[in-house]
């Protein structure tokens, strides 16, 4: 019933690879790569992998190569980012060079955050304070405020040790510019063909009171119109010098699907935060799967039963180049790199009618074994729960062709059944296997 409904709204028009307003290559099932710190100081690593690794191994699949660690500041410093880390001249030639291996360029600035203080000391001072600077560029003006219109929405995220952050307010049209002009072109002029809007939609835009910024006081569906006017005009901006721009943000939206290449995921962590054992279950990929490309930020290199969901429910391949890994066969040994490249050569090749760019029909009844899978991520809580040995999805492609695809998280044999209109059928997978069979 609800995908019935959402097929009669704007974001469901046009399935992702029918768009018109997308570059080829995004529409090529790409990859997704992101390179941390260490390797954004070190681009020569990325040049090699790239020339080294890639280029032979997955002759013509694009990437979408994202960078992290290149704020001015640090990780998540925001919003006086420019020159970039390590330099200006180092990140340019970076995304150069990464555009010459179909791979393009993607940094994640903070959204529409502003720190104003981080790294509180023992006296009450600040390792760093941004403060005067907030107030010299109005923004006090452009931000969300509370109930009494004048105090600072602001809250204060673990990353900033004891500091604050504001954050600018999407209905107010100064703050909209300013962000366009200030973060989104300065990051395209400088080579960038992607940004994540990260922290916004899923960590929440906060409540807003001001009667100056010309939006309905305190919470209203005005956030998610002004953010998407938001998200139009920075477009429409960055199209002007980059005329293949797209946006993505943390979490989903449905409201922003329809100007979007790829969204930010999260449903395989989010269920085990705080000790929950929920099941995993990818309710909005199974919605919007042929609109938007899906991938899963926080999944940990070598999860298998993570990466096993993520590549049998249609996620984008994606892996994360670590802190110190600055050789490819360190931060990808053995299986795990066996396992990524089957996982993009099943999405970029044989399975892509399905994996990258089909629609999620009803699985079949599934029998096999049940392991016990325990989730730790990043201290947020230990988690035990029983998981399936093999996860099952089902497709129908864009002409109407069926397929389903099966992944073993195990690095056992697993026999599995499945129960089709016909009766039930059977299947052998071998150890983290990755298996298309059309119905």
């Amino acid at each position: 019933l609800y995908k019935k409904w959402a097929l009669t709204q704007r974001w469901c028009r046009t399935p992702l690879k029918r768009r018109a307003d997308l570059p080829d290559w995004m529409k090529d099932a790409p990859a997704l790569l992101t390179f941390c710190k260490p390797w954004v100081e070190n681009p020569k690593a990325i040049h090699d992998f790239f020339a080294d690794y890639w280029t032979a191994r997955h002759p013509g699949v694009p990437v979408v190569a994202g960078l992290v660690g290149w704020e001015k500041h640090g990780e998540w410093v925001s919003l006086d980012y420019f020159p970039m880390h390590p330099s200006d001249a180092v990140t340019r030639a970076t995304m150069a060079d990464l555009k010459t291996f179909n791979a393009h360029p993607w940094p994640w600035p903070s959204g529409h955050w502003w720190t104003l203080t981080r790294g509180r000391r023992p006296d009450g001072t600040f390792r760093l304070d941004f403060r005067n600077d907030f107030v010299r560029q109005d923004g006090p003006a452009m931000s969300c405020v509370r109930r009494d219109g004048v105090t600072l929405n602001t809250d204060t995220p673990d990353w900033l040790a004891g500091g604050e952050r504001a954050c600018l307010c999407p209905g107010s049209a100064s703050a909209r510019d300013f962000w366009t002009k200030n973060v989104c072109l300065e990051l395209v002029k400088r080579g960038a063909e992607m940004i994540q809007v990260d922290q916004d939609t899923g960590a929440h835009v906060p409540e807003c009171w001001s009667t100056r910024h010309g939006h309905k006081p305190g919470e209203g569906l005005w956030k998610t119109t002004d953010m998407r006017l938001q998200f139009e005009e920075a477009i429409a901006a960055a199209r002007r010098i980059e005329p293949g721009f797209v946006l993505s943000f943390e979490e989903p939206n449905e409201h922003f699907l329809d100007m979007l290449f790829l969204q930010d995921y999260r449903n395989c962590r989010f269920a085990f935060m705080n000790q929950y054992d929920w099941e995993w279950a990818d309710v909005f990929g199974y919605l919007y799967h042929e609109y938007v490309a899906l991938f899963q930020t926080d999944v940990s290199n070598g999860n298998s039963f993570w990466w096993t969901h993520a590549a049998v429910e249609g996620h984008m391949p994606y892996a994360r180049f670590h802190d110190r890994e600055l050789k490819f066969e360190n931060a990808f040994p053995g299986k795990t790199r066996a396992f990524l490249s089957r996982w993009v050569d099943l999405y970029h090749g044989e399975g892509r009618d399905w994996l990258a760019h089909g629609r999620h029909v009803r699985p079949p009844q599934v029998n096999c074994r049940t392991v016990r899978y325990v989730h730790d991520f990043r201290g947020e809580g230990t988690a035990r729960t029983d998981m399936p040995a093999v996860f099952c999805a089902a497709y129908e492609s864009l002409d109407g062709r069926r397929a389903l695809v099966f992944g073993n998280a195990t690095s056992e044999r697993q026999d599995v059944a499945y129960r089709l209109g016909d009766g039930w059928h059977r299947l052998t997978l071998g150890p983290n296997a990755l298996q298309l069979k059309r119905y």
